[in-house]
């Protein structure tokens, strides 16, 4: 079982492609949510969004400082007022052997999302994306698991925004989601296949704006496992 990835986001840098102010916080996918949390509102129809994050983690092992680096470049393009396009491309995992490691896997999808009530308050989505295998190496020391395979995952996005009824932009955030690691193997059947499981909360103090996130990713057919021995941050 690899440890797991808890990253310390040290900085990012958003190039938002229109005059008009940035409109929601950018998660590693892309689109709007949290960090690793996915929100169910998409981006406006034409808005473009492009962002690079680095991510540091650093655990003592043994008397010895392990360090991890991260570097995640991401696109994401508004289609219509309820479609986005996304992609993420991992230029720089640390692969604990050289001093520039190799790249990660690619991901590319599309997510659905729009209100289910006349208020906007409740928002519904789903996102869905290829996991496309361009690593060299996979199942890197500290990094959340992977296949050498074509994968797929579908994850329900749930966001709940209060801003309008009690007028304070406090925002809700539920993901849930499937993994499946092999297009190729039984769906459902795989011991690889992964359950996904997010939940976060966003809200701002004078110009900061101070969020909370819990994800893990559980594998879905391997009972000996226990809850705290999947990756989970």
């Amino acid at each position: 079982m690899k440890s797991r990835l808890l990253g310390w986001i040290l900085g990012g840098i958003l190039l938002h492609c229109l005059s008009s102010p940035l409109l929601g916080q950018i998660s590693l996918s892309g689109g709007k949510g949290l960090l690793r949390v996915t929100s169910a509102k998409p981006v406006r129809s034409g808005d473009l969004y492009i962002n690079l994050f680095g991510s540091a983690y650093f655990e003592k092992i043994n008397n010895a400082l392990s360090k991890e680096y991260h570097l995640t470049l991401s696109t994401n393009y508004g289609l219509t007022n309820f479609l986005e396009l996304d992609i993420r491309f991992v230029p720089y995992q640390d692969d604990q052997r050289h001093i520039w490691g190799p790249i990660g896997d690619t991901e590319m999808g599309i997510k659905l999302g729009f209100p289910i009530d006349t208020h906007k308050i409740l928002f519904f989505g789903l996102r869905s994306y290829l996991i496309l295998p361009t690593a060299p190496n996979h199942n890197v020391e500290f990094e959340p698991f992977s296949a050498d395979h074509v994968g797929w995952t579908n994850i329900v996005c749930s966001t709940i925004d209060f801003t309008e009824p009690i007028h304070y932009p406090l925002k809700l955030y539920f993901n849930f989601g499937y993994l499946d690691h092999n297009l190729q193997d039984n769906l459902f059947a795989a011991k690889i296949d992964q359950i996904f499981l997010g939940a976060g909360i966003k809200f701002p103090i004078k110009s900061t704006i101070l969020f909370w996130e819990f994800t893990t990713e559980q594998f879905y057919n391997r009972p000996e496992l226990s809850f705290r021995q999947n990756s989970m941050r």
